[in-house]
Order: C-alpha cells, then structure tokens, then sequence
C-alpha cells in the first residue's frame, strides 16, 4: 500500500454503501492511515438519514432536515503544512467549483488567510489526527452553506497535479489554464462515473 497525493470520496456514496466505499479504496492501494479514516468517515455518514434526493446527504447537526433537498457546492480540497497555504492551493481557490481548506500546525495566522475558503490551526496535530480535524471543520463548513459537498478531496501541500506536454513535464506555474484544464477533466471524472473513492498516486 502507498501513500496517495490526491484521495476523493464522496459522503453520499459511502453512506448508501460503507462496504463499497472501504473496497474502493482497497482497489485504490490506499494506505492504512487512509483506509481506517474512510472507513470511520463512511460508518458516520451511514449513520445519517440520507435524503430522498440524488447526492444529497444531510448537514451534520442539522435537525429536521432529513427530506429536504440539499443544494451541491461542488468540491472541497483539504490540506495540511507547518505554515501558510501554498500558492497552488490559493491558485484553486479561484475556481468556482472549489472551496478550499488549510490546516496549519505552526502558523496560527492561517485564519486569517483571505486566499482559501478557511484556515484552520491544529497545534500538535499529526498527519492523522490533522486530516481527521479537516474533516470535523468541513462538516461545520458544509452545515454553514447549507449543502453538500459533491467530492471531499484530500491532498498534500505539495501535491498539485502534473502533466506531460510532450515529453516536459507541466507544472501550475507553467501553464496555468493548462492546469486548470486538468482539474477540469478529475471533476469531470469524478461527477461523470460517481465513484465512492478515488484516488491519484
């Protein structure tokens, strides 16, 4: 098993099936770190009362809300460093299909950043107990914008994606609507064939 740069999961899917979730990251070659917090992640989605409505999944701690439709607020990504956002990550926040979320483990004045969607300080966090308090802080995002997110997207921060153009290697800042193009096709990807987990090693 390895480490993956980039995993996604989507909450509605492993909450109709936390079995199908935990097997598709086994296919992934997830990591243990990851399999054990899908697999806590999935176990309390599917202990939610999942709405009637395609990806729909109800906002944590919101009552009396099980029937009602939830409006998508397309992706958030969630990293973790020792100090402020890297560019890339402020770079994705321009999207309009992406929310972005920082945790920083030295620098308190992450949340303050204006270029991401929250920053977050987790003083003494590990690479475990950070991404475990990303997720707490996105639930708390997603109850405030009254949606759901469609993919919650974990990754490192220095893990923005890669292309080749011929036989260069492509990087954000050597192609920035380059880039931005690739993200366009993992969304793509991602809302096209649904998957519970996916993964970019």
């Amino acid at each position: 098993m390895k480490a993956m740069v980039l995993i996604a999961f989507s909450a509605f899917k492993c909450a109709e099936s936390a079995i199908e979730c935990i097997k598709s990251a086994v296919e992934c070659d997830a990591d243990n770190a990851s399999l054990h917090f899908l697999q806590t992640a999935a176990a309390a989605a599917s202990s939610k009362k999942a709405a009637r409505f395609p990806a729909a999944l109800t906002a944590a701690g919101s009552e009396g809300t099980e029937n009602k439709p939830q409006k998508d607020i397309g992706f958030v990504y969630l990293a973790q460093g020792p100090g402020q956002p890297p560019k890339w990550l402020v770079e994705l926040s321009r999207r309009p299909d992406v929310m972005t979320m920082y945790l920083s483990y030295n620098d308190p004045t992450v949340v303050k950043h204006k270029g991401i969607t929250r920053g977050v300080h987790g003083p003494n966090t590990t690479w475990t107990t950070g991404r475990n308090f990303l997720w707490q802080e996105s639930q708390r995002l997603q109850e405030s914008l009254g949606g759901t997110f469609q993919y919650f997207i974990f990754v490192d921060d220095d893990a923005s994606v890669s292309w080749l153009r011929g036989s260069q290697r492509m990087r954000w800042h050597d192609d920035i609507e380059g880039w931005h193009r690739v993200y366009d096709k993992i969304h793509g990807f991602l809302l096209e064939k649904q998957p519970a987990v996916a993964a970019l090693p």
